[in-house]
């Protein structure tokens, strides 16, 4: 597999393919790592110890920049040294939370007892597992594959704009973790306690937050960002802006029912909604191959990827309405209406400051501040309710 994907479908210098073996076999080892650490860290969230994983992800970044840095440095291939220790990073990762697990959380344990194995908790573990590796196999699949087909048409440049791309999705996406790791474990436990009303609740609250709170960061970067991309790389890739633009909008429509499928796996009823919202994500490959195939460019295929992740987004909602009961029209109301005034008047604001401040020194930080700051005031006046709003107030005096 390894020989067929690097010497048959990449397009990679002859004197590269080496390098790139081995850092084919160290991403797969981090891929296992990844899966490995997932169970310890989703122990923390169930437990609601989020400062733990804040910390860790802090000190996380903190050495994944240190070794950005340190790149400048090194004199040595650093493609194959930066793989080496992003591994270490992630087996750092998994000693930690596999350690504070053990330590802390008395349910964890190495050894593995006939008494605790519940034959029908396993059967109904193994396919939840089964099914949301199905999912999370999906987008890495379409993520990764992606990647292989703009390489194999276009070459190794578009790649970099590509993986860049990425790299600010990441580096944004923090922004919602934090809500998404405080509401989730309160949505198991309404559905658990019997309470559909609060869980639905709950679910379309994550939804509003996270999509607000998304939209007041990402609409300023995606005005700005050709000058941003400018400042922060020497050199930058053709197609990077774009590629920027639609993945984080992508995000942001993601972002607006998201909530739901933590109340679907809250419900239970996995495998339905896993073939529904992740399948299209999957065959989005064999749709952009035809596209290229049949000579479209880029903007028409980044197109295609938006469409999909809008359809899957609005997907959850008559599926959620089908298995839950959830309000089609409490859900426009309580999310929707709530969220479309925060992207308006951040819009508008961007376009003012824009036409007023361009060519002026500090333009970019004069635009970010204002339209963030406008986005936070109207999320205060059009996106929380009278009580979120008190409960704000009263959190900060506190």
């Amino acid at each position: 597999m390894r020989g067929f994907i690097i010497g048959s479908v990449l397009n990679i210098p002859p004197n590269r393919i080496h390098t790139a073996s081995i850092v084919f076999v160290i991403t797969i080892f981090m891929l296992f790592l990844t899966i490995v650490t997932a169970p310890f860290k989703a122990l923390f969230i169930a437990h609601e110890n989020i400062v733990f994983i804040a910390v860790v992800d802090t000190i996380d970044s903190v050495i994944k920049l240190a070794l950005a840095i340190s790149l400048l440095h090194i004199q040595a291939d650093k493609l194959l040294v930066y793989s080496l220790m992003m591994a270490l990073i992630l087996l750092l990762n998994l000693l930690v939370y596999a350690t504070f697990s053990l330590v802390k959380y008395e349910e964890c344990s190495i050894l593995v007892h006939k008494k605790d194995i519940n034959k029908l908790y396993l059967f109904q573990l193994i396919g939840f597992a089964g099914w949301t590796t199905y999912g999370m196999g999906a987008v890495a699949g379409r993520n990764q594959g992606t990647a292989i087909i703009l390489n194999h048409f276009f070459g190794t440049v578009i790649n970099a704009a590509y993986g860049i791309s990425f790299q600010v999705f990441g580096a944004i996406s923090f922004v919602v973790t934090s809500i998404m790791n405080a509401i989730n474990p309160q949505i198991m436990k309404a559905e658990g306690g019997k309470d559909r009303e609060k869980m639905l609740m709950l679910a379309c609250k994550e939804c509003k937050f996270s999509a607000s709170l998304l939209s007041i960061v990402v609409i300023p970067f995606l005005f700005e960002m050709p000058t941003i991309l400018g400042i922060w790389l020497e050199e930058v890739p053709t197609h990077t802006a774009l590629f920027c633009r639609f993945v984080l909008v992508s995000f942001i429509f993601d972002q607006t029912t998201l909530g739901l499928q933590t109340a679907n796996q809250a419900i239970g009823n996995i495998r339905k909604y896993t073939l529904l919202t992740y399948t299209p994500k999957l065959l989005y490959l064999l749709i952009i191959w035809l596209m290229l195939k049949h000579g479209c460019s880029v903007d028409s295929i980044m197109w295609c990827y938006l469409f999909i992740e809008i359809y899957v987004a609005a997907q959850r909602v008559p599926l959620l309405k089908k298995e839950a009961g959830l309000s089609i029209k409490q859900f426009g109301t309580q999310v929707i209406s709530k969220i479309i005034p925060v992207c308006l008047f951040e819009c508008v604001c961007c376009m003012i400051c824009q036409s007023l401040v361009k060519g002026i020194r500090f333009s970019l930080l004069i635009t970010l501040v204002i339209t963030i700051m406008t986005g936070i005031i109207s999320a205060w006046f059009f996106t929380l309710t009278s009580e979120e709003q008190l409960y704000v107030t009263n959190t900060l005096k506190k």
